[in-house]
């Protein structure tokens, strides 16, 4: 027999994990292709990372999306590995 209480819960986190997700773009300056690699690693590390994409004419912005991201955080390590970091916005959806 199904539990109603776990199905119940099961929707609600569902829906409540789509509802705090966050959009973090942050430019940087890539230099090589390794720059960006490495930019990659460094934002998926990060806890609460779902997707990580590049956009922007030079493919110079860096968009995360996930939930809970501390987004200053993730700009000063990409500033420490890479040395130039600037964090353009912070959306929530």
């Amino acid at each position: 027999m199904v539990d109603i209480h776990n199905l119940i819960l099961t929707c609600l986190s569902g829906w409540l994990h789509d509802l705090l997700q966050q959009t973090i773009t942050i430019e940087a300056q890539f230099r090589c292709a390794k720059c960006r690699s490495k930019a990659m690693e460094i934002a998926v590390a990060e806890d609460g990372v779902t997707s990580v994409a590049f956009k922007g004419a030079n493919r110079d912005q860096l968009v995360i999306t996930g939930d809970g991201v501390d987004a200053a955080g993730l700009a000063k390590s990409l500033r420490k590995k890479l040395g130039h970091a600037d964090l353009l916005s912070v959306e929530e959806k």
